[in-house]
């Protein structure tokens, strides 16, 4: 906005406005499940997990969007924050301006190698608790969450989709504070 640039500046800000909604629900989604499973197990060790999904099936089906989201895969939330500010860097790189010709391409390089890290992290943590055999008598026997923590969890994994999905139900809701903050609104970016 300082720059002259309010189009790339809304664009900026409504990634790191959607992002910050994103991770308060797939994070949220993502404690409810491990809560579920330290109840269901009274552990907290990874190592002693595994074949939850057949124990736990509503939880793992969750904790998975979660995963997913987190990951920012496509269709779920965690995308939809990632093509923004992902947009908003590339549309930054027409500014001839210092620094800012070393940092955006930095910056679009470092979000794709967490996007990457994400993934490899998310992988290992819903395939070493939820898959395989059971390798504590804690696993073999877990079960399902509660009613109402089931419901919660259902809740937020389908926020992570419907977020996902429906970006441009969303994203216009951003416009006034986008308009007040660097006077303009979201550009179009696809995403309809």
């Amino acid at each position: 906005a300082a720059l002259g640039r309010p189009a790339i500046a809304a664009l900026a800000l409504a990634a790191c406005l959607y992002h910050v909604l994103n991770h308060a629900v797939f994070k949220s989604l993502l404690f409810l499940g491990a809560g579920s499973v330290i109840h269901a197990t009274h552990t907290t060790s990874l190592d002693q997990l595994g074949g939850l999904v057949r124990r736990m099936p509503v939880t793992a089906v969750c904790f998975l969007v979660g995963t997913m989201a987190l990951a920012a895969l496509p269709l779920l939330n965690g995308f939809v924050g990632e093509w923004l500010t992902f947009e908003s860097l590339i549309a930054g790189f027409g500014i001839r301006t210092g620094l800012l010709n070393l940092w955006l391409p930095l910056a679009a390089c470092a979000l794709a190698l967490t996007g990457g890290l994400a993934l490899v992290a998310a992988v290992k943590a819903f395939g070493v608790g939820f898959l395989a055999k059971p390798r504590s008598e804690a696993a073999a026997h877990a079960h399902d969450a509660g009613a109402s923590m089931r419901v919660a969890m259902g809740a937020l994994a389908l926020g992570c989709l419907a977020l996902g999905v429906l970006p441009a139900r969303v994203l216009p809701l951003l416009d006034p504070i986008l308009i007040r903050l660097v006077g303009a609104p979201l550009p179009s970016v696809g995403l309809g």
